[in-house]
């Protein structure tokens, strides 16, 4: 039962951690990036490619928000840090 709790209190900090929302932040750039160069050159599949790039960034932060929300702190479970 220790290493569940552990590895919900990892998933936790992950998800509600600032360093983590930086991470976020900077993938989301490093693809923005990735698609401006696809978007630039004559790629056979850029609109296709952007449209994903649309709903994985917009769903991933939606997801984000709704567990930083919603998702109990392990100090709930009765775990002291």
């Amino acid at each position: 039962m220790n290493y569940l709790i552990e590895v919900y209190d990892r998933i936790y900090w992950i998800l509600t951690s600032y360093g983590s929302w930086g991470l976020w932040f900077i993938m989301s750039i490093v693809l923005l990036a990735t698609i401006t160069i696809v978007r630039l050159e004559n790629a056979k599949y850029k609109n296709q490619i952007t449209y994903y790039f649309i709903i994985l960034i917009v769903g991933s932060f939606v997801l984000r928000i709704i567990l930083w929300v919603f998702l109990p702190s392990p100090e709930l479970f009765g775990v002291v840090k």
